[in-house]
């Protein structure tokens, strides 16, 4: 068993997370047990064994590399026509929303998605939502980026652009 306090770190190689308790304030502890790590390389070799879910697991991780190819390549497009485009922005649809307007304002155009739509698309989602401020004027432009990504997006309805992940 193995303890970690304060500003310590632990690097488990066999997933890459780290540990570590930055707040002086409550100087927690965190636990590693050597017979729960067993428990998730069991875990972990057992699911990597299926045939099955291993080709599913590498499809999905090839069709988050074009997913990544494709969002950026219509995101160089609507940099063109002065719409700023965010990756991975913030956590969560709450926080990201809150920055964008924070940084940005009502008055610029911008689009974004975030870091759990980001997630989901490589855990095999087939679609990412990303969230817009566009003024009218710069919609219709907008729109004809995007639905050439295969997205099918009405700018008037105030929904977000459904992207879909290409297969």
């Amino acid at each position: 068993m193995e303890e970690v306090k304060g500003e310590e770190k632990v690097h488990m190689e066999e997933t890459d997370q780290y540990l570590s308790d930055t707040d002086e304030s409550d100087q927690a502890s965190v636990t590693i047990d050597s017979d729960d790590y067993m428990t998730y390389t069991e875990e972990y070799d057992d699911y990597m064994s299926d045939t099955e879910e291993y080709d599913e697991y590498i499809l999905d991780k090839l069709n988050y590399k074009k997913f990544r190819q494709k969002i950026t390549e219509c995101y160089k497009e609507l940099r063109e026509i002065d719409v700023i485009c965010r990756h991975k922005f913030y956590c969560c649809l709450s926080c990201a929303s809150y920055e964008m307007a924070d940084l940005y304002g009502d008055d610029t155009d911008y689009v974004y998605y975030h870091e759990q739509d980001d997630m989901w698309v490589q855990n095999g989602k087939k679609t990412c939502y990303i969230r817009w401020n566009l003024s009218w004027d710069k919609r219709p432009q907008v729109m004809e980026i995007v639905n050439k990504y295969g997205c099918d997006w009405d700018p008037e309805s105030g929904l977000a652009i459904v992207f879909p992940v290409p297969e």
